[in-house]
């Protein structure tokens, strides 16, 4: 599955998208709500089957280290160091839904279109 993000531009026209190649260096995490709160039971049951072996304890460990990154450079850098010690697949679709909506908590103003 090919996904495209649209990063918002602010201009005059609140309503045009325009697609950004560039992309800040680091997205600032404002909203300090824990990461936890972006899944419900169901994503968090099935995540913690695929990718933690139902071990729900080193999921919320995964997330609890993330929570306290600031930038998505950082975030990323702990997803990824995580994900390949535990050698999980980086590149299924439950890793993918994991890091789409911890990348909406440093850049919410992205749009992000499967195709």
């Amino acid at each position: 599955m090919e996904r495209i993000i649209f990063r918002r531009e602010e201009d005059e026209v609140t309503t045009n998208l325009h697609i950004s190649a560039k992309r800040p260096v680091q997205g600032i995490r404002k909203d300090m709500t824990p990461l936890i709160s972006l899944f419900n039971e169901q994503e968090k049951k099935h995540i913690i089957r695929k990718l933690f072996k139902n071990d729900t304890k080193r999921f919320n460990t995964f997330i609890n280290d993330i929570n306290s990154k600031m930038t998505w450079a950082e975030a990323f850098e702990e997803i990824e160091k995580q994900l390949i010690s535990q050698k999980i697949d980086i590149l299924s679709s439950e890793v993918q839904q994991l890091t789409d909506r911890i990348y909406s908590v440093y850049f919410p103003d992205d749009i992000s279109i499967s195709t």
